[in-house]
């Protein structure tokens, strides 16, 4: 399981088209500049999300979506 504070995995795709075994982001120059590329893009993503308008809906303020949605406080199956 990959958790956020993995570094990431890097692939030679020309000789491991399996993805067998992964690059040495930590000795070698070149693939730990690409390591790096890859956290700060992977961050941006991240912070992009993050700031993607979210909205919160009410069913409660119409009579539909009452219906629809159990408006009931008192049923712990309702979402009112």
């Amino acid at each position: 399981m990959h958790r956020p504070d993995d570094a990431p995995l890097l692939f030679d795709l020309t000789l491991d088209e399996g993805e067998a075994t992964a690059l040495d982001i930590i000795s070698s120059a070149p693939h730990k500049a690409i390591a790096a590329t890859m956290v700060k893009m992977r961050a941006a993503e991240i912070a992009d999300v993050a700031a993607t308008a979210r909205t919160v809906t009410d069913y409660s303020s119409s009579a539909a979506g009452r219906a629809a949605n159990c408006c009931n406080e008192a049923n712990p199956a309702c979402r009112c």
